[in-house]
């Protein structure tokens, strides 16, 4: 396989609290996402990270092992509403052991599942690490719904050039 690809592969549950424990609020945990299928030479895996069973709105933050500070990120992964399934799609760099793993971590206690959907090979990776930070923040808060008239077409902006993503990013 060739450096710098992003590779799918078939879905696989490589973590899944509901069957060890719930994160706690403000716990940071270190996942494994490596199996047979994610090979030595992967940076950074592809995921599908879905939260379910939480008590509280609150957040979770999926990010590479060696960023964890401990203290609180300054991102978010999946935001979510008390008793509420969310599920958002992360790209994150693995630590380069045989675990390949990421940190995640919990603002209120809820489970937490990670399916990896593909991995990207290095070095010459497509994918950087920039490490986080908040590109947008809506004043609408978690859980409201925030009204677009019927036939409005969507709402983006640029990136490129913000924060510390590179003026000529695509």
């Amino acid at each position: 396989m060739a450096a710098g690809r992003v590779v799918s592969v078939s879905p696989y549950r490589a973590f899944d609290s509901r069957q060890s424990s719930v994160l706690a609020a403000g716990e940071h945990r270190t996942v494994s996402v490596g199996n047979a299928v994610v090979p030595s030479h992967a940076v950074a895996v592809v995921m599908t990270v879905t939260v379910t069973g939480a008590s509280q709105s609150g957040h979770v933050t999926v990010l590479p092992t060696a960023a964890d500070t401990g203290g609180v990120p300054v991102s978010s992964t999946v935001n979510f509403v008390a008793g509420s399934t969310r599920a958002n799609q992360a790209v994150d760099a693995v630590t380069l052991d045989a675990a390949r793993s990421v940190s995640v971590y919990a603002a209120v206690s809820t489970h937490v599942i990670i399916d990896v959907v593909g991995y990207v090979t290095g070095p010459g990776s497509p994918v950087s690490q920039t490490g986080l930070f908040r590109l947008l923040e809506s004043p609408v808060s978690v859980g409201s719904k925030l009204a677009i008239p019927a036939g409005t077409p969507g709402t983006g902006f640029d990136v490129a050039g913000r924060a510390c993503v590179d003026a000529d990013a695509v």
